[in-house]
């Protein structure tokens, strides 16, 4: 049961599709945007100047429940963006880390937290964007409210955490679309990109800044900047197929924050191809970075598990594969398996293994993912994994 709901919260991460409607409260409207012209007075800069992201010291802002226009006016942000911030607070009356996720996408609008120091069945909470509160403390991201849990209601106050290496990213999100053809035969063209802006006021030394602002950034020194960047990247994507378009094209790059602590920053990238047919085609996999020297982590399996007892783990796997959810989705000739799963996702609580659409289930049945707690792996794990401590550390 705790694999299914891990596995079940795991897509609610990949593909964001639960919004929330949106109730303004009027009473606030005016005082709100007082407030908000109060933090663009001090900034004094354009939103997305770094310097002026990072100079917030002296920005207290009363936590209010705002209106999606509110809001982006507070965080400063621009077309196409979301946003993440790690945070410590409370929750339940329970010290806790957690993560604030903000997406503000042409189709979806939500809030999230992921509560770290929870079980898996309570980490992933979708927070109502009508009563939660946001505000600023000093510079730091404040957000309260109450959830309500099975009839339960959970009150929760966190604040942007200082302390951690990696506090605040952004998620830049550009489109490209384009048409030809006539009035009785029109195809399109859609190309989005998602790439990550890291803001220099995080807790990184220089050095580690540069190499991931080059590799995940594009070396941009603002979000605009950035989002320029992406759009060049998919006019040039588009220049090299356009030879080749002759039937509706759909191509996306998505990237989400998986993980993050003082160690590892990790994402999950989706990519999505559609180019005719009954339905397009996705991958998902892990992009992770080392925050001690800013290089990037293998994402091979191999680089993670001692293969020498690699039969020992892909029997814990064929095990599991037998029983719900997992039995009914797969194809009964794929079991058991005799290979390892190429795809894997690692986080403080579990090892997710994930098979691509096609490799051992139909379409339908979607990417297979298996969370299984790092306790289990632990005789596994190489000695010298980059990712060894997250097992040597977990408590579940």
């Amino acid at each position: 049961m705790k694999n299914t709901k891990k596995s079940n919260l795991f897509m609610l991460i990949c593909f964001c599709l639960i919004a929330f409607g949106f109730v303004a409260c009027n009473d606030n409207k005016s005082d709100s945007n007082k407030e908000i012209e109060e933090i663009e007075n001090k900034q004094n800069a354009p939103k997305d100047n770094s310097v002026s992201e990072c100079d917030k010291a002296n920005i207290n802002i009363t936590p209010k429940a705002l209106s999606k226009q509110e809001l982006n006016d507070l965080l400063g942000i621009i077309k196409g963006e979301g946003k993440f911030y790690a945070l410590k607070g409370m929750f339940d009356n329970k010290e806790s880390r957690a993560y604030f996720v903000y997406n503000d996408g042409a189709e979806e609008f939500y809030y999230s937290l992921t509560l770290l120091d929870f079980s898996d069945s309570d980490r992933h909470k979708l927070l109502d964007t009508a009563t939660t509160k946001i505000g600023f403390e000093n510079g730091l991201l404040v957000i309260e409210g109450v959830f309500n849990d099975r009839l339960q209601q959970k009150e929760f106050k966190f604040k942007q955490d200082r302390d951690s290496m990696l506090n605040e990213l952004s998620l830049i999100r550009n489109v490209l679309n384009t048409k030809k053809g006539d009035e009785d035969n029109t195809i399109e063209y859609a190309s989005t990109i998602t790439k990550v802006f890291i803001p220099p006021c995080n807790n990184l030394p220089k050095d580690i800044y540069d190499k991931l602002n080059n590799n995940l950034s594009m070396g941009a020194m603002s979000k605009n900047d950035l989002s320029d960047k992406i759009m060049a990247e998919m006019q040039q994507q588009y220049e090299i197929k356009k030879e080749e378009w002759n039937s509706n094209w759909e191509i996306r790059e998505d990237i989400y924050v998986y993980f993050v602590d003082s160690h590892i920053l990790e994402f999950m990238q989706i990519d999505y191809v559609y180019t005719g047919g009954a339905h397009g085609v996705y991958t998902k996999n892990m992009l992770a970075y080392s925050l001690d020297n800013g290089e990037k982590l293998s994402n091979d399996i191999n680089s993670v598990f001692d293969m020498s007892k690699s039969d020992e783990l892909l029997y814990i796997i064929n095990e599991k594969l037998k029983e719900e959810p997992y039995k009914s989705k797969v194809f009964e000739e794929s079991l058991p398996i005799d290979t390892l799963p190429q795809t894997i996702f690692i986080d403080s609580n579990f090892v997710i293994f994930v098979w691509q659409i096609y490799d051992i289930a139909p379409y339908s049945s979607g990417t297979i993912e298996m969370p299984i707690n790092l306790n289990e792996l632990k005789e596994f794990i190489k000695a010298d994994s980059p990712y060894k401590y997250l097992f040597d550390n977990n408590v579940y």
